[in-house]
């Protein structure tokens, strides 16, 4: 597999849900706990997360903020993919 690095490392995913799927590019961070993804891709591949019930703590720039948990259907970078994976 060959993929094109830059910095920070940007590499263009597949995230599935529910109902669609999207590709989208994510900067890769090694160091963190849990995969991000905005509200309106959540929505575009099914799931609303202002009505998840699981939230967790995340720790930003400006703080500690909570923030809601869904498990997506998968995620794929070429030919690896990872199946019901926790995002927030």
């Amino acid at each position: 597999m060959k993929i094109n690095l830059t910095t920070p490392i940007i590499v263009k995913v597949k995230i599935e849900g529910t109902l669609d799927f999207r590709e989208i590019d994510v900067i890769l961070d090694t160091g963190a706990r849990y995969t991000a993804i905005s509200w309106e891709v959540a929505k575009d591949i099914g799931y609303d997360p202002a009505i998840s019930e699981k939230r967790v703590s995340i720790v930003t720039a400006n703080g500690v903020i909570e923030v809601p948990l869904i498990n997506v259907k998968s995620i794929s970078l070429k030919e690896l993919k990872v199946e019901n994976v926790e995002v927030c």
